[in-house]
């Protein structure tokens, strides 16, 4: 047996007294002391803050909407439709969605040469408006034939007389030595032959006159009077035009036992202009008093008697 030293013997004594204070503590009531557990170090509160939104504005698909949370506020607007045509619906700028209808047709209103006209698509509707000389009842007589022309004496208006009227020679040219040209403009160019040889013509003589005139807007007042020449307004797929005529006396007085008037009528009108046109008539008198009439007047209407040439 190992003899002990005295440090190892006041060692192994103070183990065994720390064991037995060890055990009565455990075998009395008082609860056993406890040693704190450790906390963390506490966070430091923050403030919390409102919310701003970030809008995008309404449109026409999405009400007004905050770009960061989503919110939304309000209702989606109106589609913007913009394009409409007669022949297309109006298309929303925003989706490009379609309308449901179509644009009204922009018309273009009628005109001589042509009817009510939508500028867009082109449809037309109704018809041409009527020429002033057919909406008065009065037609165009042919050119190159030979027409009887029936009008009342001179000295006696119940008797008439018959002549041989022809139009004739239409020559279509932009200028040459005796008309002058101008940019979008043609002449038109006719010779007239009318002549009087029966019995009553030369018994009692004949009046007449002659001249120029527009088929669609035949006017009393424009047509030509005194002089050889002239000008006049001419209206032409809607736009008005200046026109000018002229005409130069070939002959006109007696021939034998006739009377003869040959004329050269000129229209400088623009070009496919077909509205130039030749009358002839009768001419109305004022008697003053006398048996025998003494001035010769153009009438206020042109009357049966009158024929009509178109230079087309």
């Amino acid at each position: 047996m190992r003899k002990m030293t005295t440090p190892t013997m006041m060692l192994l004594m103070l183990s065994i007294a720390l064991a037995l204070v060890l055990a009565a503590g455990c075998a009395s009531n008082e609860p056993a002391a406890t040693v704190p557990a450790a906390r963390a170090p506490a966070e430091p509160e923050v403030e919390e803050t409102a919310h701003t939104h970030m809008w995008i504005d309404a449109d026409c698909q999405n009400p007004r909407t905050c770009a960061d949370c989503g919110e939304t506020e309000g209702t989606p607007t109106a589609h913007d439709f913009a394009g409409a045509t007669c022949q297309e619906p109006a298309v929303c700028t925003q989706c490009g969605e379609a309308d449901s209808e179509t644009a009204a047709h922009e018309w273009r209103d009628a005109n001589f040469q042509e009817p009510q006209i939508c500028t867009v698509c082109g449809i037309t509707e109704g018809v041409p408006l009527t020429p002033g000389l057919l909406s008065r009842g009065y037609a165009l007589s042919e050119l190159d034939s030979v027409h009887d022309f029936e009008v009342p004496t001179f000295q006696d208006r119940s008797v008439t007389t018959i002549g041989q009227l022809r139009v004739y020679d239409l020559e279509i040219i932009e200028s040459n030595e005796t008309h002058e040209a101008r940019e979008g403009f043609e002449w038109r160019i006719a010779h007239l032959y009318l002549e009087f040889s029966d019995s009553n013509q030369q018994r009692y003589g004949h009046a007449i006159f002659y001249g120029t005139l527009d088929y669609y807007t035949p006017d009393i007042d424009s047509a030509s009077g005194p002089g050889n020449h002239g000008s006049q307004t001419v209206n032409f797929y809607g736009n008005d035009y200046q026109s000018e005529w002229k005409f130069e006396v070939l002959r006109e007085g007696p021939s034998g036992r006739a009377y003869v008037y040959e004329v050269v009528f000129s229209f400088l009108v623009p070009v496919g202009y077909d509205g130039a046109a030749i009358f002839i008539g009768n001419a109305g008198f004022i008697n003053e008093g006398s048996p025998m009439p003494s001035t010769i007047i153009l009438a206020n209407e042109f009357d049966d008697s009158t024929m009509f040439f178109g230079l087309r």
